[in-house]
């Protein structure tokens, strides 16, 4: 074991391919944490378990090592344990998924659970769905790469799970191959967690803050499922949602643009939101960029690379920016914009003063972008855009001249990449000559 100290916290490291027996473990936590708090057994402290050998015979038994209460303290030291990250599960493991959300019962004070890649699978989630209601402190749930909706019993305990999750922020299932029935399980169990009447302790369920779907091959129904829950809930995933790579076209982007934009009468202005969504790498296209473009006013940040918005949806996108003050980073790589398309976008960056970062990687940008971009710029003193992402296009060197000319003469402008352009050796000395380290021209292979 290994200890980090952060404020009073302890973060402990346990190898258990180290450990024939939970005693052995409770040793070394034991020690770890006298060194920092004596023998104070509430102080809290968050465990990383690695490496489980969950093949052999004498194999340490989460659930055992946090229900013992013959040992001396092991029972309060499981108690204020507060954060818990699981890695390296075999996948020949049988049995440790049950143990695992078994364990979970006896940390009633758990805010943070992790298990990556692990293949916890239907045992895990069949388990936690009943013991879910009793880890009433968890915020942060990450279940990425565990087969978590591998049939419909695995999906309807995955909805229990969400519904009796009290407290969860942050919940990440992405690389989960949920599917267009795993997903409508997810929102269907977080529709009812938020419809739950109020607790004993006068609480009701708060909306989740971060999903991370990304990976799930959900498709237009799976974004019409997610539809849904805005509808029912439009303050639903308030900080950031992530649906990239999940195979949704313009009809499922339209849907779910729709919901997010829609208000209750006692509900915020969508002002007052600042979500970053990522739809990377699905196939939104024009109308789907359209839709996205009225959600603007509640973003921070908006990632749409690898969509075929084309021109025409970069010039709707471009025009909602032109009079926003949320959004900060905007992104459209690998999107066809050619020279057109840019042109609307420079018209934008004359007036807004709240972009900090954009990217046009990949795409088909020349000599005209490039100049129409560097004019634009400079003629607004008030920009406070600090990084332009126009590397891999078709720019040369008039217009990688005309942009080291820009950087060099504003002071908040702290990077610029054009590598992988079209710029000769002569124009690359140049534009270095002019802008420094700042500008980036050279040739990535």
């Amino acid at each position: 074991t290994t200890k980090k100290k952060k404020k009073n916290d302890i973060k402990i490291r346990a190898d258990m391919s180290k450990y024939s027996n939970e005693d052995e473990v409770w040793d070394d936590i034991d020690r770890a944490i006298r060194e920092e708090h004596g023998n104070d057994a509430e102080c809290p402290w968050a465990c990383s378990v690695i490496r489980l050998q969950t093949d052999v015979i004498n194999c340490v038994s989460l659930d055992k090592l946090f229900r013992m209460s013959s040992r001396p303290l092991a029972s309060a030291r499981a108690r204020r344990l507060i954060s818990l990250h699981v890695s390296g599960c075999r996948d020949k493991a049988i049995g440790f998924g049950r143990d695992l959300a078994s364990s979970m019962a006896n940390l009633p004070m758990l805010r943070e659970f992790s298990a990556v890649g692990t293949n916890l699978g239907k045992a895990f989630i069949t388990r936690f769905a009943h013991v879910a209601y009793s880890v009433r402190k968890l915020e942060i749930l990450k279940l990425s790469a565990n087969k978590m909706a591998e049939d419909n019993d695995a999906c309807e305990a995955l909805m229990n799970a969400i519904e009796n999750l009290q407290s969860v922020k942050v919940l990440d299932l992405s690389q989960n191959y949920l599917g267009e029935r795993g997903v409508r399980a997810v929102c269907e169990g977080m529709i009812k967690r938020r419809r739950r009447p109020i607790d004993q302790f006068g609480k009701r369920p708060e909306a989740l803050k971060v999903l991370n779907i990304s990976h799930d091959s959900i498709g237009n129904n799976g974004a019409f499922a997610l539809a849904s829950m805005f509808k029912a809930f439009p303050d639903e995933v308030s900080e950031k949602l992530d649906v990239s790579f999940n195979g949704i076209f313009e009809q499922g982007a339209t849907a779910l643009a729709e919901a997010m934009c829609s208000q209750t009468p006692d509900m915020p202005s969508l002002r007052t939101f600042r979500r970053d969504l990522d739809f990377r790498c699905n196939s939104i296209g024009f109308e789907g960029a359209c839709m996205l473009a009225k959600c603007l006013d509640g973003t921070r940040s908006m990632n749409l690379s690898n969509n075929a918005i084309k021109d025409a949806g970069l010039k709707m996108l471009a025009k909602h920016l032109k009079t926003n003050f949320t959004v900060t980073h905007f992104e459209a790589r690998g999107n066809d914009i050619t020279s057109d398309g840019a042109f609307y976008l420079a018209d934008c960056l004359s007036e807004n003063s709240t972009l900090l970062e954009i990217s046009l990687d990949s795409n088909r940008l020349d000599n005209r972008a490039a100049i129409d971009l560097a004019e634009n710029l400079s003629s607004n003193r008030a920009t406070r855009l600090s990084f332009l992402d126009l590397a891999r296009n078709d720019i040369e060197d008039e217009g990688g001249k005309r942009l080291a000319d820009f950087v060099a003469s504003n002071a908040s402008i702290a990077r610029l990449s054009l590598s992988s352009n079209r710029l000769s050796a002569k124009g690359t000395r140049a534009c270095e000559d002019v802008a420094g380290l700042r500008i980036d021209v050279n040739w990535q292979k």
